[in-house]
């Protein structure tokens, strides 16, 4: 079986459930550490900077959803690594404009929906800007799509402000799948305790509270 990489500020008796690899935590991490950690079974940041440790690796090893888990719920979000498309142009009417485009790409969603749908139990919220009409209308396209696969699965939509809403009210039920910028407000929110970052393959980057996303660690990526 595949062995986890621990890396850690410093070195604690943590029962992973699977053997495991203590790597004191370095500021940023080498190339050869980089190197070997993609032939472990999943890599865990086991330290009060997990958050930027964990994108770090992730975008090294180019890992494209993203899973943070709160108290009661999970947020599944698609990542990208691309830089915004912006800059400026030159316009007829007004002269030089400035421009900042958000970009989501039709396989990023279907990625992301598919882990949304995996992870759920019975109950999925699609989370969108509704006033980016292009953008809700491509995900709610492709969710409906991806929910032919997982009819057991009850799916509903709503925006980020009646989401937000709901959830002061404590009406939140079931797991989220949001996208950029909704994932983020929705972390600020919700304020997580772990991450995962998830490749096309069983190879994860994970962190934060051991005890929040271990068992969905030893399932993903050591099949336990």
């Amino acid at each position: 079986m595949a062995k986890l990489l621990v890396l850690t500020d410093e070195i604690q008796n943590v029962d992973f459930g699977v053997e495991a690899d203590f790597i004191k935590l370095e500021k940023a991490p080498s190339s050869e550490l980089l190197r070997r950690a993609r032939t472990y079974g999943a890599v865990f940041v086991l330290s009060n900077n997990f958050w930027q440790m964990t994108a770090t690796l992730a975008k090294n090893f180019d890992l494209k959803s993203k899973i943070s888990f709160a108290r009661d719920i999970k947020i599944v979000q698609s990542v990208s690594y691309e830089a915004p498309l912006c800059g400026f142009r030159q316009s007829f009417e007004s002269g030089r404009e400035a421009y900042s485009e958000l970009v989501v790409r039709e396989l990023e969603v279907e990625r992301s929906a598919r882990v949304a749908y995996e992870l759920a139990k019975d109950k999925l919220i699609v989370a969108d800007i509704p006033e980016i009409k292009a953008l809700s209308s491509l995900i709610r396209k492709v969710v409906s799509e991806v929910n032919e696969d997982y009819p057991y699965i009850s799916v509903s939509t709503c925006s980020l402000a009646q989401l937000l809403l709901s959830a002061t009210k404590g009406k939140v039920e079931g797991d989220i799948l949001a996208f950029t910028p909704t994932a983020s407000e929705l972390e600020k929110f919700f304020h997580p305790v772990a991450c995962a970052y998830l490749s096309d393959d069983a190879f994860g980057v994970y962190g934060g509270d051991p005890k929040a996303v271990l068992p969905f660690m030893l399932k993903n990526s050591f099949d336990l």
